[in-house]
């Protein structure tokens, strides 16, 4: 049974956006309060089909684009890098602009790795007299999303965990 108290804190999710070619990496800071960052995948590895006689099966694709939304403040300095980002993309032809983003939730074992990013369409202008966000949109060629708790895992899920073929960090073990 899973009954092991973990620890969360916002705070303690790092990102880092990297243009190796350029030397730039950028520790990305200034979130907006509430959700401030999500990752999905733009497809699903597998599709169910079904036959004209009720046989089923799946197809398989090795689709891993996805998109990765970063919700700044708009006070932010980061919102400057992004949109110098946006701009090299955009006066390139090529892949000049691509970047990677790291995403470690440092207080547990989920992150998201994106390779091959772009901005393809900067944020809304918005001023008003209350506090604003910058809503980024990030095209990933290759998005992987790792879901892990925050707490110890009790003997009992690390050996199916290892039944799977995975391992668990010492770390993380009851």
């Amino acid at each position: 049974m899973d009954l092991n108290t973990g620890s969360y804190s916002p705070d303690e999710v790092l990102v880092i956006v990297s243009h190796k070619s350029l030397g730039v990496d950028h520790v990305v800071g200034g979130f907006s309060e509430g959700t401030f960052i999500t990752a999905e995948r733009a497809e699903p590895t597998s599709v169910s089909v079904r036959a004209v006689r009720g046989s089923g099966g799946r197809i398989k694709r090795v689709i891993r684009e996805g998109t990765i939304t970063l919700n700044l403040n708009s006070m932010s300095s980061s919102n400057d890098v992004l949109d110098k980002l946006f701009q090299l993309d955009e006066i390139s032809n090529d892949t000049t602009g691509f970047f990677t983003l790291s995403i470690a939730d440092k207080t547990g074992r989920s992150w998201v790795y994106g390779k091959e990013c772009y901005i393809s369409i900067q944020p809304s202008a918005e001023f008003s007299t209350e506090e604003s966000q910058k809503s980024w949109q990030i095209i990933c060629g290759n998005l992987q999303i790792e879901h892990g708790g925050n707490a110890v895992i009790p003997e009992e899920i690390v050996a199916q965990i290892e039944a799977l073929g995975f391992t668990v960090p010492e770390r993380w073990r009851e």
